[in-house]
């Protein structure tokens, strides 16, 4: 399978991760439930997209206001989520889906 780096590009412009990973890259579906995580009075929902040989991608949602958590939140975040998933990355979205950040730690 040849990788398609305009069709990529396309998929991340679209927060279609799950598209990106399956059809450009390979990876196959996660099947486990989200993961709910309540941290400083506000509530995540982490959908696992997709996982190759132990690696796992997580989507979280916003905050309550629509934006991306802060940057100690996402730690906070990140240290729950590796009790679960050692090998792991977390793309954390706003409500718009006009920004994206992407955490590997």
């Amino acid at each position: 399978m040849a990788f398609d780096k305009e069709n990529a590009r396309q998929l991340l412009k679209t927060f279609s991760f799950t598209d990106l990973f399956v059809e450009e890259l390979g990876w196959d579906h996660y099947k486990a439930r989200p993961v709910s995580l309540h941290i400083e009075n506000e509530n995540y929902c982490l959908n696992g997209l997709v996982e190759k040989r132990g690696m796992t991608v997580f989507e979280c949602s916003p905050d309550s206001k629509g934006n991306i958590p802060p940057s100690p939140i996402r730690r906070k975040i990140e240290n729950q989520i590796r009790k679960s998933a050692i090998e792991h990355i977390i793309i954390y979205i706003d409500a718009a889906k006009t920004h994206q950040k992407w955490q590997w730690i």
